[in-house]
């Protein structure tokens, strides 16, 4: 499977039949999904895609998480996506990450959610300044949440569902 972000000529999720190098049952590459890809991420063997708003298609679509299955002679040889869940009245996301025990944070410019793979979406409180924060990048380190933004770090402890800020140093950054 290959995710891609919008742009004008494609955007979506794509199977690529091959195994190492030779098609897989004579498929031919297909569209699997007509979203934006956001993330495609790999929880307990399975593979799970965060999917947003694709401005190519007439109908918004939420963000939302599907499973990812791949053609087996038990299926058919059938790939497509199974939709897990939605996040209601939300058709964009910057960004997604998962971590080791298969949550999914998906950072959105308003909010910030986790979505467990059982489909369970839990809007995390954020701080005031979230909206004005150009959020554009997310990471999970050591257990933690590392948002990156325009004007620096945003760090998420969710155990104890606290945020901490690093800013820029704009100051050092510059070349005099």
């Amino acid at each position: 499977f290959v995710g891609v972000d919008y742009s004008e000529f494609l955007s979506g999720i794509m199977y690529y039949p091959s195994t190492n190098g030779r098609e897989f049952g004579g498929m031919e590459p297909k569209i699997v999904l007509g979203e934006n890809c956001v993330g495609l991420f790999e929880i307990n063997n399975e593979l799970y895609a965060v999917t947003c708003y694709n401005s190519c298609t007439e109908a918004p679509t939420n963000v939302s998480l599907y499973r990812l299955i791949y053609p087996t002679k038990e299926n058919g040889l059938k790939c497509y996506a199974e939709k897990i869940t939605e996040i209601p009245d939300v058709n964009f996301a910057n960004a997604a990450t998962a971590t080791d025990d298969g949550l999914i944070y998906v950072v959105t410019t308003e909010h910030f959610y986790s979505i467990s793979t059982d489909g369970t979406v839990t809007n995390i409180d954020v701080p005031e300044e979230w909206m004005y924060l150009c959020k554009d990048s997310i990471v999970e380190v050591n257990r933690d949440i590392y948002v990156g933004t325009h004007c620096g770090i945003l760090r998420y402890e969710p155990v104890m569902d606290k945020f901490t800020w690093f800013p820029a140093d704009y100051e050092n950054m510059i070349i005099k």
